[in-house]
């Protein structure tokens, strides 16, 4: 869910929207690449909490939603 803010200041929370992908969406994506998930990971956003990941975390989780895109036999 992607996070916006709601006022400003110290205080200011943030309101939830679903306009972000799935983990499945992101796998399906034709730009996602082991290199672009962990480029992701490891790069700080603005409006995201920042998770300082190890890169064994981060190689995880990128092989895990890599792995929602792979084509599996019927």
């Amino acid at each position: 869910m992607e996070a916006r803010p709601k006022g400003t200041g110290p205080q200011t929370q943030f309101l939830a929207s679903d306009a972000v992908p799935s983990f499945q969406g992101i796998a399906a994506m034709s730009s996602t690449t082991s290199m672009s998930v962990r480029a992701f990971l490891s790069t700080s956003h603005e409006v995201i909490p920042d998770f300082k990941l190890t890169d064994m975390q981060i190689g995880d989780i990128g092989n895990y939603i890599l792995s929602l895109g792979a084509r599996r036999p019927e």
